[in-house]
């Protein structure tokens, strides 16, 4: 039970800090950048507690429940990398604009918007799952969480061909990159931590 409270505490940090870090970017807002990286502390502060239980969590677990232990540090790891994730989209966004960098052009910002707005309803929707331990529900989020990573690999590629034709900004070029390549890392990380649930069994503290 607690392993799912986690990650639903989590998502809900991580919605909170790409909501601010987008809007803070777009609308070169430095105060709600700094929003973020301050949630991006507690975060980190939350999953380094996480971390810090394994041991006891091992010691406690009942012979027949061994499994278990490998199954709940894979969701770590994977909690982990959402959060790193987040982290350095989070932090990159609040020094290109501290340093006074170009703004994202409309098209870069439509794209981000897009993705943070459907990635924030799916973990949103994930939440209740994970507060309600209704895992059966999982494999449709899965299949979405896929496809919002097509959706990011298209971007991908659009910026690389406007890159080549259009764009005259590299550091905003290097930005916007990063923020992608990451969120892919991050919705990736999602879904790993998903397939444990889904594929290896209801709930890895059970």
């Amino acid at each position: 039970e607690e392993s799912s409270d986690n990650i639903s505490k989590v998502l809900k940090r991580v919605n909170k800090i790409n909501e601010n870090t987008v809007g803070g970017l777009i609308n070169q807002d430095l105060a709600v950048l700094k929003k973020a990286k301050d949630t991006v502390t507690k975060l980190e502060t939350e999953i380094d507690d996480i971390q810090n239980n394994i041991f006891f969590f091992i010691k406690n677990l009942d012979e027949s429940y061994v499994k278990a232990s490998k199954l709940y540090i894979d969701v770590i790891s994977d909690l982990q990398d959402i959060a790193q994730s987040c982290s350095f989209i989070a932090k990159a966004s609040h020094k290109h604009v501290l340093n006074n960098h170009k703004a994202l052009k409309r098209n870069q910002s439509k794209e981000l918007i897009e993705v943070q707005t459907k990635l924030a309803d799916i973990f949103t929707r994930i939440r209740t799952v994970f507060d309600e331990r209704k895992f059966k529900s999982i494999p449709p989020f899965i299949e979405e969480l896929r496809l919002l990573l097509g959706d990011v690999r298209k971007h991908i590629h659009a910026q690389v061909e406007r890159t080549r034709t259009t764009e005259s900004s590299p550091k905003n070029t290097t930005l916007y990159f990063s923020i992608l390549l990451e969120t892919k890392d991050l919705i990736k990380a999602s879904i790993n931590l998903l397939e444990i649930y889904a594929y290896e069994g209801k709930n890895p503290e059970e």
